[in-house]
């Protein structure tokens, strides 16, 4: 096994047990936000290694991101720069205490999502109402030739942007905004 095998086994390894302590976080009743739940890690690496091939870019934001799971494969797989944001304190805070930059989210509107090259959201609220704003917010707020990447969302990103992942059948993928 290579040294650069061994150390994404490692950090797998690492998030899976992050996640997996996490888990059952978050109040499952609220009617605005869903409860944390990881996706899995294996396959967010391969749509990250397809997302990679398309960008030069290296700023990296993990909208919804939880424990920050995310952000630690973004970071020591792909070395990327990363951030997250977050509207459950606890999830903020553990994901601080791994080393991560992560952020709480009061405000939809008083976020950023223009200096990221990749965006990753894979579906923070359950009321349709507030994932449909938010995703409108970072469609139309994300720069030229940043990447969404993620999936489960109310909206299927514009006609106008090119794929390079899109299984909308499974509600994934990974678009590049025109």
């Amino acid at each position: 096994m290579t040294a650069a095998s061994k150390h994404i086994q490692d950090v797998v390894r690492h998030v899976a047990e992050v996640e997996h302590a996490f888990l059952l976080h978050g109040d499952r009743h609220d009617p605005v936000t869903l409860p944390w739940m990881p996706f899995q890690a294996a396959d967010f690496v391969a749509i990250m290694y397809e997302v990679m091939a398309e960008t030069g870019g290296d700023e990296f934001l993990d909208i919804g991101c939880g424990p920050g799971t995310k952000m630690a494969l973004a970071s020591d797989i792909f070395g990327l720069n990363t951030s997250g944001i977050d509207i459950d304190r606890q999830m903020v805070e553990q994901a601080r205490s791994e080393g991560l930059h992560a952020y709480t989210w009061d405000a939809l509107e008083f976020y950023d999502y223009r200096s990221y090259d990749i965006l990753w959201m894979y579906r923070p609220f359950r009321d349709p109402e507030h994932q449909d704003r938010l995703e409108k917010l970072v469609f139309e707020s994300m720069k030229p030739g940043a990447i969404l990447a993620g999936g489960a969302w109310e909206n299927h990103p514009p006609a106008s942007w090119t794929p390079i992942i899109d299984d909308w059948e499974l509600r994934r993928g990974a678009w590049v905004k025109s």
